[in-house]
């Protein structure tokens, strides 16, 4: 069985592997700053989705054409490299069958504290967008996985040393997905920039035009440090507090006007029925036409 540690980069879950049977599928190769994970055995990749506080950048050894990021959906093609930004929420947005891929998940401090080193004004960004692997990174991924694998002598000192090659090859090779928010703005300055942000999610709240990533850039934040920064003043993620304001709306409508459920689910924001009801339910244990026939009638 792997250690917490070991597993504590894919965050809280829900997972996209088979965690009871974690060891038949998966190799994971490191420590909880950084590790490679290894598919070892190819499985049904079911939909859902997740989120972690970690870098992931995802290798397919077969091509994967329903990757989902923030409601985007992007076809990865085999030995190429797709970045995924900390708490992005991500996940297969149709499942998918025969699925062999390796994945770098980096720790977000670890990854900043080396950023931070190579360029001190600016936070790091990552678009999310399919790149070439390059020969030198492979090599160096190679590298790692037989270091982890072999455990031969002083091994854990050359893991030490190829996590941070591997970290700073990324950082130089792939500057064309790269963003970069400042580090410097005042406290006045993340404040105001902070609540033009919450003021955004209130006004646009029903649109499926936006993502997270978009919202952390009017705070001019990096997604990880906008979502900390979210969860600390707001005791919820950003994620959690649009779906309540969606929900908010959702009830409103279906107590003040005539429209069906269909067109609630919609005018909120939700892509889909099925969606809006199994949310709506979890928020207010209800489903939407109990919950409007319920205070319909106290209304009257």
């Amino acid at each position: 069985m792997y250690r917490k540690n070991q597993v504590k980069l894919m965050g809280e879950g829900p997972y996209p592997y088979p965690m009871d049977k974690l060891d038949s599928y998966l190799e994971i190769l490191g420590e909880e700053h950084f590790s490679i994970y290894v598919v070892k055995q190819a499985f049904q990749f079911e939909t859902n989705s997740h989120h972690h506080d970690s870098y992931e950048f995802l290798i397919p050894y077969t091509a994967m054409p329903f990757v989902s990021v923030d409601g985007i959906t992007y076809y990865v093609d085999s030995q190429m490299i797709f970045p995924i930004d900390c708490n992005q929420i991500h996940g297969p947005s149709n499942s998918m069958t025969n699925i062999f891929f390796s994945c770098i998940m980096i720790e977000h401090s670890y990854f900043e504290t080396i950023a931070h080193k190579i360029d001190p004004k600016n936070s790091i960004q990552f678009k999310n967008k399919m790149i070439p692997l390059y020969p030198e990174l492979k090599e160096l991924i190679s590298k790692y996985i037989k270091e982890a694998t072999n455990k031969t002598i002083g091994y854990r000192i050359a893991l030490d040393a190829l996590s941070n090659l591997i970290t700073v090859s990324i950082i130089r090779k792939y500057q064309e997905v790269l963003g970069y928010s400042n580090r410097s703005n005042s406290i006045e300055e993340r404040k105001s920039s902070f609540e033009k942000s919450i003021d955004f999610l209130k006004n646009y709240y029903y649109t499926n035009d936006f993502t997270i990533s978009h919202v952390s850039k009017i705070a001019n934040m990096s997604v990880y440090y906008y979502t900390r920064l979210f969860k600390k003043n707001m005791q919820r993620s950003p994620y959690d507090y649009l779906i309540d304001l969606r929900i908010q709306k959702a009830c409103e409508l279906l107590v003040k006007s005539q429209l069906s459920i269909t067109d609630i689910c919609f005018q909120c924001g939700f892509s889909n029925h099925s969606h809006f009801s199994s949310t709506f339910r979890k928020r207010m244990n209800l489903t939407p036409s109990n919950y409007r026939k319920k205070f319909t009638a106290k209304l009257t």
